[in-house]
């Protein structure tokens, strides 16, 4: 018993084809002698499709013939036949098999003919994105020729110029060559001529030397007498001359290598000066040398400690405050004077008076003198209390030496400046360090009372 290699159905004696699925008995389906000519129609590669004479695209699934066989013409009215979807041969109407291959025409699906579609939409789409793809190749080749093309102009361009610099660089230096050369070689024909003319010139001195200094003593013996009275005759216009020109050489001196004087020395009196809130204090101002008409010009560093006008300073708060003064013409010379301004005291309770011992010099209640003081690197003269710096008073320095020292800047004196301001525990508090020629270095503000301090215990650097 005999069975389909297709389906596996059992197949009946003498049976050609598979009564399942129609596949034929015995390999390949038998195809009668007098269609063969039909089976020649041609057919495209992709779908099976029979192809028109003449057609470009099958129209079964667009793609393009590219040189498939031309269809015969007797065969153009068949190849519109139905077509089985097995073995791609045309079909005859109401066939319910195929006469080739056995399959039931029953079984074309509708899906075969969506999927038939779907492949020739695919195919249509990857056709499109070929020809994209072609053009947009197609454009890239165009744009990198472009490209291509304006990279050799500019580098054509560019070696133009190049060789144009180079021709001129070239012409510069034959030009400079050139010139050099002619100016060797006319430096060596007035070199050579200049050594003819000394060849001649000594040969003329040496031939007529002799003669030349006999001619000229005889010259000066006989002008001798011409010399001495042209002397008496002119002597007094010859002193006359050398008058006016000793008195111009020493014009000129005067006038250009003269040095400048030396800028003129101001100091202010009082230098230190001490009052009560309220108060006032007159400051006048010395100069070496005088000068007839200067106008000052007053100013106080610290305005809320005290004010200035015209020299008149008042006492605004307590503190102390420097007064610096200026001229207006001369603007490198200024003097400074310190003031110290004390509060009013508030008034005490009367009591009964008692007769005690006083001193010009000395309060009895909190032991303050009037003392001046000699240190190893100067003097101070003001208060003090128990022989140690304390109130107002000045420090003239002999030689350098750190006087205060207030966060991150140290102040140092140098020979011959001085110091005014207020001390404490012998240490300076505020005040003003002036130099020799009393012009203000730096304004010094501790803001604190300092510790004891031993001055005799600093020395000079």
């Amino acid at each position: 018993m005999a069975f389909c290699k297709n389906c596996g159905n059992q197949l009946n004696e003498g049976a050609r084809f598979c009564k399942g699925c129609g596949t034929a008995i015995g390999g390949q389906p038998q195809v009668p002698a007098q269609i063969q000519s039909i089976s020649e129609t041609p057919i495209c590669k992709n779908c099976r499709t029979p192809l028109k004479e003449g057609a470009k695209f099958c129209r079964g699934c667009g793609t393009p013939t590219g040189g498939q066989p031309q269809t015969p013409a007797h065969v153009q009215s068949t190849s519109a036949a139905p077509i089985c979807k097995y073995c791609r041969q045309q079909l005859n109407e109401g066939a319910t098999f195929c006469k080739w291959c056995g399959a039931s025409t029953s079984e074309q699906p509708q899906e075969d003919k969506e999927r038939i579609e779907q492949e020739q939409r695919e195919k249509q789409e990857r056709i499109e994105q070929e020809r994209i793809a072609e053009q947009e190749r197609k454009e890239k080749e165009e744009r990198d020729r472009r490209e291509a093309e304006e990279r050799e102009r500019l580098e054509q361009e560019r070696i133009a110029e190049q060789e144009r610099k180079e021709k001129e660089e070239r012409e510069r230096l034959e030009r400079e060559r050139t010139s050099e050369q002619e100016r060797k070689e006319k430096e060596e024909r007035e070199r050579r001529e200049a050594e003819q003319r000394d060849q001649i010139e000594q040969k003329h001195i040496v031939e007529h030397e002799p003669v030349q200094k006999l001619e000229e003593s005889q010259t000066q013996i006989k002008q001798q007498p011409k010399v001495l009275s042209l002397l008496l005759k002119w002597w007094k216009y010859i002193v006359v001359a050398i008058v006016v020109i000793a008195l111009l050489g020493f014009g000129a001196y005067m006038l250009f290598f003269k040095p400048s004087p030396p800028p003129p020395i101001i100091t202010i009196t009082p230098q230190t000066s001490t009052i009560q809130v309220g108060e006032t204090v007159e400051l006048t101002v010395k100069m070496e040398p005088e000068k007839k008409k200067v106008n000052w010009d007053w100013s106080s560093y610290n305005e809320n400690v005290a004010s200035v006008n015209n020299g008149t300073v008042t006492g605004v708060g307590a503190g102390i405050a420097t007064i610096t003064v200026i001229s207006e013409k001369l603007k490198n010379v200024s003097a400074t004077a310190s003031v110290v301004v004390e509060a009013v005291p508030e008034p005490e309770p009367e009591k009964p008076a008692k007769k005690e011992p006083t001193r010009p010099t000395q309060s009895q209640s909190t032991g303050t003198e009037i003392k001046t003081i000699n240190y190893s690197f100067g003097k101070y003269e003001g208060k003090t209390v128990n022989g140690i710096p304390e109130g107002l008073g000045t420090m003239y320095y002999t030689c350098r030496i750190q006087i205060a020292k207030h966060g991150r800047t140290v102040y140092y004196a140098e020979n011959g400046d001085t110091f005014v301001g207020t001390w404490a525990n012998g240490d300076i508090v505020n005040g003003n360090l002036n130099d020799r020629n009393n012009n203000s270095k730096a304004v010094i503000l501790a803001g604190k009372r300092p510790t004891p301090h031993n001055l005799k215990d600093d020395r000079c650097e």
